[in-house]
């Protein structure tokens, strides 16, 4: 999300940038784009943010979790995911890679195996 709102120099907004957060057009544009990129099961974390700088926060504080808990919920979805579970094998390959991408981010070193 950061890239792509670097991408359309809204990410100013964000960082508090006197300039960007007293242009309300651009605050506006970078609601609607955090409504139309976060799944509705997440929104609940946005909807009564005041500014971006607060959606930012409120984002990384429910996702940017690097404790001992995400990392055993994150092993035991590697380890419970099953291939009959899935839609295709391209999902369940796909589920699998990135849960042991994320377990990679954490320092939790997932071998190939």
């Amino acid at each position: 999300m950061k890239s792509y709102l670097e991408h359309e120099d809204l990410w100013k907004c964000v960082e508090g940038d006197v300039t960007a957060v007293t242009n309300e057009r651009n605050i506006a544009k970078v609601k609607a784009k955090w409504i139309l990129s976060v799944d509705k099961s997440n929104y609940s974390h946005i909807r009564d943010a005041s500014t971006p700088k607060q959606v930012w926060y409120n984002l990384k504080a429910a996702f940017e979790d690097s404790g001992l808990t995400r990392k055993v919920g994150l092993l035991r979805m590697l380890v419970t995911t099953r291939l009959e579970n899935c839609a295709s094998t391209e999902e369940y390959v796909n589920k699998i890679c990135t849960t042991a991408q994320k377990l990679n981010s954490l320092n939790f070193t997932v071998g190939d195996e």
